[in-house]
């Protein structure tokens, strides 16, 4: 479960999945965020010894990843590499890509577009071809 923090400097904490570099395998990790890191530990109780460290300075991009066999990942990509990570639901995701985005109210985030119902009325129902032709220069 994702726990939000009104105090101190734990702005979001919670177990993800985070899938490592090598050995290419999920392990389960108790995650942090703060307003300049994420830490991620092996259990809830300890603050001390994190096993990974994303220095959010280096932060570039947060998406959430579409995939079969595991829809509630995303990824975190920095200067250094890119972290996988998995939460439990679609809504711990959604968490925690809106808690790290509100960091960076300028980056170029994630969003979703919504294709309309129904066709407005307003819209042409005539179907248009457009033929284009290359002509190579000799």
């Amino acid at each position: 479960m994702v726990e939000e923090r009104g105090s101190g400097d734990v702005l979001l904490e919670g177990w993800l999945l985070k899938r490592s570099r090598v050995v290419k395998k999920w392990r389960n990790r108790w995650f942090i965020l703060t307003p300049t890191n994420l830490f991620s530990f092996k259990d809830s109780q300890s603050s001390t010894n994190a096993t990974e460290i994303i220095h959010l300075r280096d932060f570039i991009s947060i998406n959430p990843v579409q995939s079969k066999r595991n829809e509630n990942r995303f990824c975190i990509t920095t200067k250094e590499r890119s972290f996988n990570l998995r939460a439990s639901s679609d809504y711990e995701r959604d968490k925690w890509i809106e808690a790290i985005s509100r960091l960076f109210p300028n980056a170029s985030l994630p969003t979703q577009t919504e294709v309309p119902a129904q066709v407005p009325e307003s819209w042409p129902t005539e179907h248009h071809i457009v033929k284009f032709e290359i002509n190579e220069a000799n």
